[in-house]
């Protein structure tokens, strides 16, 4: 059993399985191996929710009547490159825990420039001295 390099499941790497029952015109159920159940987690609906771990990047959109800021996010279990850029207003609304790790980060980032202007020079910030 082997995956590419995105994961995808092609036929070339993965299978044949013996098919246990045919549910629809094109969907089966299939006996699969142990190493294939934790690969994508799915609830009773067959569904799966994207999840952004993270900010990599913000921009605003001008267009001749409104401003739109956008947010360039990292979703789980996908490589940076495959970010994409969704509406920012948009992701405060549904994930709202991912920009307070921003606030967190912008405040630290506002601690060490104070604490920069509390030393003479930077010799004496590196030595930790007043």
């Amino acid at each position: 059993m082997r995956f590419r390099r995105k994961g995808k499941l092609s036929p070339r790497f993965i299978g044949p399985y013996e098919v246990l029952e045919r549910i629809g015109n094109v969907a089966y159920r299939l006996s699969l191996p142990t190493e294939l159940d934790k690969i994508v987690e799915m609830d009773e609906s067959l569904t799966y929710e994207e999840k952004p771990i993270k900010i990599l990047d913000t921009k605003t959109r001008e267009t001749r009547r409104k401003v739109v800021k956008l947010v360039k996010a990292l979703w789980l279990n996908h490589l940076t490159e495959e970010a994409t850029w969704e509406v920012d207003d948009d992701m405060r609304n549904r994930y709202p825990t991912l920009f307070d790790q921003e606030v967190e980060f912008l405040l630290f980032r506002v601690f060490l420039v104070a604490l920069w202007f509390c030393f003479e020079d930077e010799a004496s910030f590196k030595q930790g001295r007043l």
